[in-house]
């Protein structure tokens, strides 16, 4: 009989095992941390600017998640505080108005 033929019970004794490599301990990976500006912000939506009501939804979605998960009310208050207090550098509408024609005006700006 051929291998190939062979019940998978004689085939498993007929193979010969391959050696086992010793155990080692899953090494811990990192990558080096790096700082961003908040000036950044402002170059990152240059081509799609960020309107008042798409600023507006975004906290409102961060917010809903923070509540999902239970997260504490001091850091939910000082998370969606963190992100209000970046909106000028997004957005320089302070409502929650998207206006098409404006934010294409800012964007033949630059």
């Amino acid at each position: 009989m051929t291998q190939k033929n062979q019940p998978s019970a004689e085939r498993k004794n007929a193979l010969p095992s391959p050696a086992k490599k010793p155990y080692s301990k899953p090494e811990f990976r990192y990558e080096r941390v790096f700082e961003t500006l908040a000036l950044a912000c402002g170059k990152v939506h240059a081509n799609h600017p960020i309107m008042g009501g798409h600023f507006a939804r975004r906290r409102q979605i961060f917010k809903e998640t923070l509540e999902f998960y239970q997260v504490d009310e001091s850091i939910k208050a000082a998370l969606l505080n963190h992100a209000d207090s970046l909106r000028p550098l997004i957005t320089p509408e302070a409502g929650s108005n998207c206006d098409p024609l404006a934010a294409r005006e800012r964007v033949n700006r630059r």
